[in-house]
């Protein structure tokens, strides 16, 4: 059992905080929760595998935050993506009903 309670440590450090009755909402975070603890026990294996030095290894918290930027600089992207291809579309649509207007 050491390891599920060393990982509900590890998630009990840097639980999400929401301020939510809803155990659908809590459970969501929750797993979102234990997802990252996961990624980062395996990110600190593949660190030893890769012989990094310890001070190069991020700890939880430092990893979470690297996660949260990456997820932040992604949806950014994606709406500016699809910003992009909405005026295109809407120009299309323009264009279109002017050229149909017109002939």
């Amino acid at each position: 059992m050491g390891g599920v309670d060393k990982h509900d440590q590890m998630v009990s450090y840097y639980r999400t905080f929401l301020k939510s009755k809803k155990w659908t909402l809590r459970a969501l975070f929750h797993v979102f929760d234990m997802t990252v603890v996961n990624c980062w026990l395996e990110y600190k294996q593949d660190a030893a595998n890769l012989d990094l030095k310890e001070k190069d290894i991020m700890d939880l918290l430092a990893f979470k935050q690297r996660l949260t930027e990456s997820l932040m600089l992604v949806e950014e992207e994606l709406i500016s993506s699809v910003q992009n291809v909405a005026s295109i579309f809407v120009l299309q649509k323009k264009t279109n009903c002017f050229f149909d207007f017109h002939q």
